[in-house]
């Protein structure tokens, strides 16, 4: 898949609608997200999210950051920093990530900087999917 911004809207649209899904059925949810969630339009304003979300019950705002498989790992890192820095504006946020970059094992890698930095301390998740978007799994939880 080509980096284009179709495809990045496809990839964001398709992971998030099925974290929307989980939430729903009462599946991956904590202290922000409810079965009450729903999808809201992101502000236009800077930073832009790529979707977002929030809860009737909680009362929390969840921003998302998509990176596509066809992103380089700094790409990935980038996106990291994105989702801490959208905890500005909201109350929670999720890195989404392939589970591979080329050869690299970015979940691995995300998985290791998340135990240690983030889990416990900052309010972000971590979301990875395949290259053809069969699997997607909730690895770190907010």
């Amino acid at each position: 898949m080509k980096n284009t911004s179709k495809n990045h809207h496809r990839g964001a649209k398709l992971t998030t609608d099925f974290m929307l899904e989980k939430w729903k059925k009462g599946e991956w949810l904590n202290n922000f997200v409810s079965k009450k969630i729903t999808s809201r339009k992101p502000s236009a304003t800077f930073p832009s999210v790529d979707r977002e979300f929030e809860d009737e019950e909680t009362k929390a705002v969840i921003a998302c950051e998509f990176k596509p498989d066809t992103e380089n790992k700094r790409g990935i890192l980038t996106g990291l920093g994105q989702s801490i820095a959208y905890l500005k504006e909201s109350d929670a946020s999720y890195l989404i990530s392939p589970k591979y970059i080329e050869d690299f094992n970015m979940e691995k890698f995300l998985k290791e900087v998340f135990e240690r930095f983030i889990f416990g301390k900052l309010p972000v998740g971590l979301v990875i999917f395949d290259r053809d978007y069969t699997y997607i799994r909730l690895v770190i939880d907010i």
